[in-house]
Order: C-alpha cells, then structure tokens, then sequence
C-alpha cells in the first residue's frame, strides 16, 4: 500500500549474507512509479519496503570474509524493498566505504556506480561530445562521469539546471526540452538518455546520435515498446546500449572510488532529508519536479 510502513523482523543471515542496519537510503527516479502506483510490485519484489534501493549502513552479522561485522559499507537492494531498518542481502551486492567519506556523500556512490556499468564498454571519450538528457540527480552524476572520462559535455532539461550543471561537467546547458535540439539538428557522438519512463525522450536520444555514434539508455522503461526511428538509427550506424546493471560488486566500488575521489561536488546533489516518520512526504518531494530539488534521502 503506497505511503505504509510495516515491520518485520529480517531473516537469518546465510553464507554469503549480510545483515544490514540502514543508515541512510536515497531514492532513484525508478522508485517513483513504484511509489506512486503507476507500476505495480514486480514478482520477487516484497511490497514490505518497496520501493527503495540505494542504501548506506553498517554489517550487524555476516557470513561474508570480505564485510565484517562493523564495517560501514555502500548496499544495492536488487528486489527494491530497501525501505528497512535491518535486512538480509548478498554479500555481492555490498561494499565496503572509506571511514572519511559522509554516509550523505556516500550513498550517492550507487547511482555512480550504475552510471559506470552504463558506459563500461563506449570506448575512449577523449575528445568526443556527449549529450545528457535530464539533469536530476543521475543526469548530473553521468555529467560529471563523461567529464571526467574526457567528453565534453553538453546537458538539456526543461527545468534550470544552472545551480550544478557547470560543477557537474555540462559545458553547454540547455534549458529546454530535448526536442528542443532535435528541430535545429544537433548531434553528438554519444547520447546518456537519463530521463526514462516515458518514451519521448529516448526517440529524441536516436534522433541526437551522429554517425557512428552511440545511445545509452539509461532511463528505466515504463512501456514494453517503444517508438524507435529505425531509418535514421540505421543509416547513421549507431549503437544502441542500456543501463542495467549486473556486476554490482565491480560497479559499486567504481563509485565508491569516483565520488571519493570527488566528495566536495558530488556531494552537492542532495538537496533534502527526511526522517522514517516523513516517508510519504519524501517521497512526494521526489516526484515534485522543481528547480532546487535534485537528490531526495531518507534516514531510516
């Protein structure tokens, strides 16, 4: 039931487990339609702490040699039921944190890591431009990620993005819709679509592709098919690559690393922290889509 908390007690910890206490959790974009009632609890979803994912906190009990009791670490929940104050999850799915990082810098390392997973095979981006499409929390990170990897970086988004957009990477904001730069035919060797659930963002990322470019979608789907200009994707010999990502202990510690390396302007992304008692109101400001709201975070 949208805006309910229940309590349960967590499960028994096997071999290759953690038990977590929660720290801190930040909600994703993907969590909203969830929330919402848009779309419903998938199967292996628990509906008990649904929707939530990014997760910072401290091992309790452990049958993992990597993550001791003790130790604080960065946890992605897979089954999106994360809105817990203790729960059991796979030892591969947690990592270990710096002692200097903040857990409130901290947990935005999950995001980051799902933005290396995304980019792990385009190849060498020096010298190259990309576009990021949408600029809330994950359209930052990947902004401030292809900066880093030598792109130069151009970022669009109704809303006015110019508070970060230049911290983040973005060396040419767009304040407008992405259709925007599709009607004076812009192109760019490698397009981030970071908006997701709704489809008029991914046709415009196809449209944005130059030749022998390449389109990530990031974005989570809320739709089976999508509309998809085969004709221009196919005379432009591009290349279509998506967001999911799998290796979670290999991409967590990559974002560990980069928003380490770079706590002092990653860690501006959040913008607003509630309390477990302010749950529906957190999630109600992470569906509100304002200028001065960028990354919501819940502290259980």
């Amino acid at each position: 039931m949208p805006g309910t908390v229940p309590v349960v007690p967590p499960d028994s910890v096997g071999p290759e487990q953690v038990l977590l206490e929660t720290r801190l959790a930040g909600i994703c974009g993907s969590d909203i339609p969830r929330w919402s009632g848009v779309q419903p609890i998938r199967p292996g979803e628990s509906r008990q702490g649904c929707p939530l994912h990014e997760l910072v906190g401290v091992v309790r009990a452990s049958g993992s040699e990597r993550l001791p009791v003790g130790q604080r670490v960065l946890a992605m929940s897979t089954t999106h039921d994360g809105l817990r104050q203790q729960q059991v999850l796979p030892a591969a799915q947690v990592v270990p944190l710096p002692d200097d990082l903040p857990d409130e810098v901290a947990v935005v390392a999950q995001p980051t890591g799902t933005v290396f997973s995304a980019l792990r095979d385009v190849g060498d981006l020096r010298g190259r431009t990309a576009l990021v499409i949408g600029l809330g929390s994950t359209g930052l990170l990947a902004a401030h990620v292809l900066s880093t990897l030598g792109a130069t970086v151009t970022g669009v988004d109704p809303l006015d993005r110019s508070a970060l957009a230049a911290d983040f990477g973005v060396a040419e904001l767009v304040t407008a819709p992405s259709r925007h730069l599709v009607g004076i035919g812009s192109t760019f060797d490698l397009v981030f679509e970071a908006v997701g659930h709704g489809t008029e963002t991914f046709e415009d990322a196809c449209h944005l592709v130059a030749v022998d470019g390449q389109v990530v979608a990031f974005g989570v789907p809320d739709h089976d098919d999508y509309p998809f200009p085969m004709r221009t994707f196919f005379r432009r010999g591009a290349v279509l690559r998506t967001g999911t990502t799998q290796h979670w202990t290999r991409f967590l510690t990559r974002g560990v690393e980069h928003v380490h390396q770079h706590a002092d302007v990653l860690g501006r992304v959040v913008t607003h922290v509630f309390g477990l008692d302010e749950v529906p109101e957190a999630y109600r400001t992470a569906a509100d889509q304002r200028v001065g709201r960028v990354k919501v975070l819940i502290r259980p």
